[in-house]
């Protein structure tokens, strides 16, 4: 008679081979973490030095900018990130991957594209994108994959976002308007100002609601990532995260009209406007964040679990593997921006000045009640003439030639100098019946106490004359990668009053000849060399 013996089930310990440690400290077949984390800081400072302008310029739009300030915070988010996933990362093995030069060479050519035509968002974005090459390359993608929240979160460093600001002023305006409306308030809007008996108010850039959002955008990805583990629910709640900050900016906006309407103007027009909209937007984030926990069920996957052995056989990598790893991204880095400097050398421009038809009296900008203001500009002026019984002002502002810190379309450049001009609206004129021109860029500005004025602006690069920002920055782009010219300006018109008609601004622009060299694509004609002097 055989015995039975009770059949006894391994526990999870028994059945899982205790880790194998590597002589030099990393999980088995791998590198030592320290001599790779050191490789990883060693390639972080190559680049941020390599790259020391893109850093710095984004580096400042933080300190400058109330919508980007978050910027600061990233790093140690993502830092904090890494840490809670910290156990699972490091039973991982160090394997260099090359596949990190693929990514290296993907985020320097965006760089070399944006040092091309002067654009800080890709150079910003591709610095950034950096980091997480530098992580395959050194650490390998198996460290990559448990790291890619972090690194992906990482991108909120990049100051983006205000490509918004203007379409959230409309949306903003049009219904609150529509709110206004339902609830009996009589209203008008032009633009982005909304009438109401006793006052105005303008739907102004810190009104748009953009800040809120891309800070609301930012707080709601960090949720998702670190509350739920169900891809759906993290889509649903991003992208509640974007709709909720607009639908609450457009009820802020109406509940501060509608208490300024109700207290006849006492309330919710000076200080109080602000603080009111603050306390509703930051209880709307407390609402969101109350959200996120009914939301999320069970809790997700312990981060701090350690990764399970990966069966198989463990391929070692030897130091050399980390050495040439790095070595080929620190050659890929320097080679792009040494390349870079050759194409960025300065070259010697013409000195230029501006020969605009006759007719016109030139006004010094200093003193004018309106003029542009493009600091690096080679040559600019400001010119009043007769138009039709009406005061008419030209601005015109030249390149010569484009290049870091010498941009036709770059930060700081504006048509609404001197200073106090409230933007009320911005766009391409709606109504423009003429082919040979494209329809000019429209602003409505006023400054207070003073009549309504109206700006109309075209933008000339090369022989190519455009009616907006964008198509001149592309023009631009397209130009350098096909050597094409360099040479650029901006032509504004100004009229003060009402809205004139098309015909007006027409009829001016063809008695000038200022019709003509737009049309013909040489409005680089106004710019002339200056002769040399006689000894």
């Amino acid at each position: 008679m055989s015995s039975v013996l009770p059949k006894v089930e391994p526990t999870a310990e028994a059945a899982m081979p205790p880790p194998t440690a590597d002589p030099v400290g990393g999980p088995a077949g791998g590198l030592d973490r320290r001599a790779a984390i050191a490789a990883f800081a060693g390639l972080m400072v190559a680049a941020v030095l390599l790259f020391w302008s893109s850093w710095a310029s984004m580096v400042r739009v933080w300190l400058n900018s109330d919508t980007y300030g978050h910027g600061f915070l990233i790093p140690a988010v993502a830092g904090y990130l890494v840490w809670l996933g910290w156990p699972r990362v490091r039973a991982r093995p160090v394997r260099p991957s090359r596949w990190g030069w693929a990514l290296f060479a993907v985020a320097l050519v965006l760089w070399l594209l944006g040092a091309l035509v002067h654009a800080n968002l890709i150079q910003h974005a591709a610095v950034v994108a950096m980091v997480p090459a530098a992580v395959l390359t050194v650490f390998g993608i198996g460290w990559t994959r448990a790291l890619v929240f972090p690194l992906g979160y990482l991108f909120f460093m990049v100051p983006f976002g205000d490509f918004a600001i203007r379409p959230l002023q409309g949306l903003t305006a049009d219904y609150t308007v529509a709110l206004l409306r339902l609830t009996g308030v009589p209203v008008y809007l032009e633009g982005w100002v909304m009438t109401i008996p006793g006052g105005r108010f303008l739907v102004a850039e810190a009104c748009s609601g953009a800040r809120y959002l891309i800070a609301m955008v930012a707080l709601g990805v960090l949720i998702a990532g670190l509350m739920f583990d169900s891809w759906a629910k993290r889509l649903v709640y991003v992208a509640l995260s974007v709709a909720v900050p607009i639908v609450a900016n457009v009820v802020r906006a109406y509940g501060i009209v509608m208490i300024a309407y109700w207290s006849d103007f006492e309330h919710a027009v000076g200080v109080d406007h602000l603080i009111y909209g603050f306390v509703f937007l930051g209880f709307v984030m407390m609402l969101m964040i109350a959200l996120a926990v009914l939301m999320r069920g069970k809790a997700p996957a312990d981060a701090a679990a350690p990764a399970a052995a990966v069966p198989g056989k463990a391929v070692r990598a030897g130091p050399w593997a980390l050495a040439l790893a790095c070595l080929g991204a620190l050659v890929l880095m320097a080679a792009v921006r040494g390349y870079a400097g050759l194409i960025a050398a300065p070259v010697e421009t013409p000195a230029v000045t501006l020969a605009l038809p006759a007719g016109g009296e030139a006004r010094p900008a200093d003193g004018h009640d309106w003029h542009g203001r493009f600091p690096a500009a080679d040559a600019q002026g400001v010119w009043d003439y007769r138009y039709d019984r009406t005061r008419v002002s030209v601005f015109v502002a030249a390149y010569a030639s484009q290049r870091q810190g010498k941009e036709l379309i770059a930060y700081g450049n504006s048509l609404m100098r001197p200073s106090g001009y409230d933007l009320l609206s911005e766009g391409r004129l709606s109504v423009w019946p003429h082919d040979a021109i494209p329809a000019p860029r429209q602003l409505w500005i006023k400054r207070p106490g003073e009549a309504d004025r109206w700006v109309w602006a075209w933008y000339w690069v090369g022989d190519r004359v455009l009616g907006s920002e964008a198509g001149a920055q592309w023009q631009y782009l397209r130009n350098q990668l096909l050597f094409g010219r360099e040479d650029a300006g901006v032509l504004a018109v100004s009229f003060t009053g009402e809205a004139p008609e098309t015909e007006t601004l027409s009829g001016f622009l063809k008695q000038t000849g200022l019709y003509d060299a737009l049309a013909n694509g040489r409005p680089g004609g106004l710019v002339q060399p200056v002769s040399a002097r006689p000894q």
